[in-house]
């Protein structure tokens, strides 16, 4: 194992574009998955009975 000095900075943009990138993934998935879910047929419900 190496050890790498990196400064706060540098620490701090690494953590940003991290978190950036995974913020971005998941808005992604979420976007897909109502889509998904806007397309889909609604199952037909059973008449009240009553």
């Amino acid at each position: 194992m190496r050890y790498i000095h990196l400064s706060g900075r540098e620490l701090a943009a690494r953590f940003h574009r991290a978190t950036t990138a995974i913020h971005a993934d998941r808005e992604q998935l979420l976007t897909s998955l109502l889509e998904e879910q806007c397309t889909r047929p609604t199952p037909a419900k059973p008449p009240l009975e009553g």
